[in-house]
């Protein structure tokens, strides 16, 4: 099994936390089932572009920033990473300690790390079986503080790198290519690579797979894990934490990269394995006898999520909570008062929208009656509230609910609409106007964004849209003058879809949920 082209195109550009509408599977088509030099298009100027930027909610009210990579810029370096997969896997794969390795699937993401988070409590059993002290840690802000530079870095090592550079020998190798079209697709700068595609994953294997590497070299019996970024050593004293955490620490200067000191501890085992919240939701039994059993398990259920919730504040617990209850279906009469559990979930956490979203879809196709009342002001609600502060996948994701649910978008939730400066909420209010659940005179604002000025912007996804679809109906396209663009909107590439049917979600007892579910429902 090789890596596809058209697999990284298809599944591995957008991020996944984005709504069902957004997705590249049409781009994947019209860049490798054709003849045409693709590439020629995409060596064009200009060589690099601003990605979009969307602003996601996590746990507790901690945020990122997601990026959407330009498709020109993000063609040349999926290229790229496809015709050098074989010389930068070793790269990639040389950590003993990484459980995130890169690995190709046949699922929803073309790359997937080598193991899961489901196995990650497995694998940290197995690591504190034989230690007296745990050393827990990770790296702060860690994709937006790579060093573009850090990729031959990490492959040639920094000072060999360096001559080379100097010598002008690394120019035009595999190595340096990765480099710089890594900052193609981040406007040219050097620090920071997207946060949402895979081949940043890949990335990000290759550079602390040296330093764990070293670490290895130093420490020649220290016993480990690595999730992504996170990291857990098992260890005989504090001496011998302390000095795996001032020599990491020391690895990572010479990448520009430091360690988070809230998320650094030295702890005596034994310890959980992982948040005790976490087992016991998994394990709670509902009984499925009679809806009145149900309905105290169900009461039973939120009372321990929400005063679990109350010293958990920052750990997802609501969207594994609601996650979990994929296994269950809940009874037909005691829809009424789960629909209002989901709805002040929603008020209080948004984060855990695609959750919610997941148990609306099923229980809308199994003919369950929808507070479509209620739902209007709770979603309305999230809208109004969080677009004027850039929060912008809450509002997203009660953007996808209202459609889901056939609920109108109020005019003055459509008015802030109209002053956003993300693309992704730009879409997904005027994809509401074009299916009739707003008007699409309250979105004027955002017409501005169709002039071809913006296709190599941080609007670059809402500029080819418009134009694209003609969303706002005025017969005019202004991407024939870029060959690139030209070749996707006459090929019907679209990145947009509000017509999109995702797939029936199931129900089936014993369904494994994962600590921090993310991603399409």
């Amino acid at each position: 099994m090789s890596l596809q082209l058209i697999d990284v195109l298809q599944k591995s550009y957008f991020p996944i936390e984005l709504p069902p509408p957004f997705n590249t599977k049409s781009f994947g088509s019209a860049l490798t089932i054709t003849t045409t030099n693709i590439l020629g298009f995409a060596n064009t100027r200009p060589h690099y572009s601003i990605p979009t930027s969307h602003n996601l909610v996590r746990a507790g009210g901690l945020r990122r920033n997601l990026s959407i990579p330009n498709p020109k810029h993000f063609y040349k370096l999926a290229n790229h990473l496809v015709n050098n997969w074989n010389n930068i896997l070793p790269y990639a794969n040389v950590s003993k300690y990484s459980l995130t390795k890169p690995v190709l699937s046949t699922g929803d993401r073309a790359i997937s790390p080598e193991f899961s988070l489901n196995e990650r409590s497995k694998k940290v059993a197995h690591l504190r079986s034989t230690a007296k002290y745990i050393l827990q840690t990770d790296i702060s802000r860690f994709f937006p503080s790579i060093y573009s530079h850090c990729i031959p870095w990490a492959i040639y090592g920094k000072a060999t790198a360096k001559a080379l550079h100097a010598s002008n020998q690394l120019k035009g190798t595999w190595q340096d290519s990765f480099d710089v079209y890594s900052r193609g697709i981040n406007n040219n700068q050097t620090v920071g690579i997207p946060i949402g595609t895979d081949t940043s994953r890949v990335i990000a294997e290759v550079v602390l797979g040296n330093i764990d590497k070293q670490l290895a070299k130093k420490f020649k019996k220290l016993k480990g894990i690595r999730f992504i970024d996170d990291y857990e050593f098992a260890l005989e004293s504090i001496a011998d934490a302390e000095n795996v955490l001032s020599y990491l620490q020391y690895l990572l200067n010479e990448y520009d990269l430091a360690l988070n000191p809230n998320k650094t501890r030295i702890l005596k085992l034994p310890d959980l394995l992982e948040p005790l919240w976490t087992s016991k939701l998994r394990t709670f039994s509902f009984r499925h006898t009679n809806e009145i059993a149900q309905m105290n398990d169900l009461t039973s259920y939120f009372d321990l999520v929400f005063n679990s919730l109350k010293n958990n504040p920052d750990e997802g617990m609501l969207k594994y909570a609601i996650a979990r209850l994929r296994s269950e279906c809940i009874n037909r009469n005691n829809w009424p008062t789960y629909e209002s559990l989901l709805m002040n979930c929603a008020v209080n956490e948004p984060a855990c929208l695609p959750q919610i979203c997941e148990q609306l879809d099923f229980y809308q196709h199994e003919s369950y009656k929808m507070n479509k009342q209620k739902w209007s002001e709770v979603l309305n609600g999230i809208i109004y509230e969080k677009v004027p502060l850039g929060q912008s996948s809450e509002a997203a994701w009660a953007m996808w609910i209202l459609k889901l649910l056939t609920i109108r978008l109020s005019s003055k939730s459509a008015k802030l609409i109209n002053e956003t400066d993300d693309s992704v909420v730009a879409l997904m209010g005027i994809g509401l106007a074009n299916i009739g659940l707003t008007k699409l005179s309250y979105f004027s604002n955002l017409q501005q964004y169709s002039n071809i000025a913006n296709i190599y912007n941080a609007q670059w996804l809402l500029c080819y849209e418009l134009n694209h679809k003609n969303l706002f109906n005025t017969n005019i396209n202004n991407l024939s003058n870029d060959s690139f663009f030209n070749y996707l909107t006459t090929n019907s590439v679209s990145f947009f879809d509000m017509s999109i049917i995702v797939p029936t979600p199931i129900r089936r007892r014993g369904i494994i949920v994962s600590q921090l579910p993310t991603g399409i429902y």
